[in-house]
């Protein structure tokens, strides 16, 4: 959603696809020669508590926060999508929810306490209060961002639903949604 927003409002997100707007280099390959293609341009950290972000440039970094439990279902639910995709089964045990609270409350600490350190600037916002109020959000992340990007066209893009973790990818639908239009 926030990758979406930043495009929407101007930023240059290089050539990573739309819906998720992520570049899986991260999770695969040190950081190396691959990073500086992100210069003045948006990057989706996808797992700063198992891929921390690196010493590098000073960033502009936005935090999204969520509710725990629901970040821990929406983990649970990639994980398993994930595994799927790979022609995996993906066996969900009963603990399993509960240890992935555990850890998001963990090392989530640490993983601001990082970004604190390595950011230029930084933001944190609740993922509830950007679908609660885009326009507010947008403002924010705007002013986050230096005052230049579209606000009216950032708080457009986000999708009204409930901050509960559906059962569906709601990228993978938008995603079809713009093959089909």
């Amino acid at each position: 959603m926030l990758m979406q927003m930043l495009r929407a409002g101007g930023l240059d997100v290089g050539n990573t696809g739309h819906p998720m707007y992520e570049d899986g280099r991260q999770t695969t390959e040190k950081p190396g020669p691959w990073v500086r293609e992100y210069e003045g341009k948006a990057l989706k950290w996808l797992d700063p508590f198992k891929h921390p972000m690196f010493s590098g440039p000073r960033y502009w970094v936005i935090w999204m926060d969520r509710d725990v439990k629901e970040q821990a279902k929406s983990r649970i639910k990639f994980s398993k999508g994930a595994s799927k995709r790979r022609g995996r089964e993906f066996h969900l045990t009963r603990d399993h929810r509960g240890q992935t609270i555990k850890l998001i409350k963990e090392r989530r600490p640490k993983a601001l306490k990082d970004l604190r350190r390595l950011a230029e600037k930084l933001l944190v916002l609740r993922y509830e209060s950007v679908l609660l109020d885009p326009m507010a959000a947008a403002s924010r992340i705007n002013e986050h961002c230096g005052g230049s990007l579209d606000v009216e066209a950032m708080a457009a893009v986000v999708v009204k639903r409930s901050p509960k973790c559906r059962e569906g990818f709601l990228e993978e639908d938008l995603f079809q949604q713009g093959k089909n239009s």
